[in-house]
């Protein structure tokens, strides 16, 4: 894919896509979302709503999540299972930011704690 659509979710790491409208809407999903996977209480697997979120962006805005494809110059089409995997990130990310937890940003190649972050038995204390 040479260009994406306004309605597709562009994975880079360049900012200026951050305000592609895509995204955009991507963020207002995963900011919808995310009292339920704060919310203790809630009994919905974060794969079930990383899920969902992927199928609202999939089927219902008929967009696609897509990785730049720096060789070739363009975009290549993330499948579902990495699509769901990016939301799930996203979930986590934004949860450890809402709770303040120190450390920031989980690596989806990593299982490492940024220096400074807190173990999941420090966060739930």
């Amino acid at each position: 894919i040479l260009n994406p659509r306004d309605v597709d979710v562009v994975g880079t790491k360049r900012r200026v896509w951050q305000t592609h409208p895509g995204n955009a809407f991507y963020r207002e999903m995963i900011l919808k979302y995310l009292p339920l996977v704060m919310n203790k209480n809630n009994q919905t697997p974060s794969r079930n709503l990383s899920t969902k979120i992927v199928d609202i962006i999939t089927k219902d805005r008929g967009a696609v999540f897509l990785k730049q494809e720096e060789e070739a110059g363009g975009w290549i089409v993330m499948d579902h299972a990495a699509s769901i995997n990016k939301v799930q990130l996203a979930l986590k990310n934004a949860e450890m930011k809402a709770r303040g937890v120190d450390g920031g940003i989980v690596n989806s190649g990593s299982k490492k704690r940024k220096k400074g972050g807190k173990k999941k038995s420090e966060i739930d204390q």
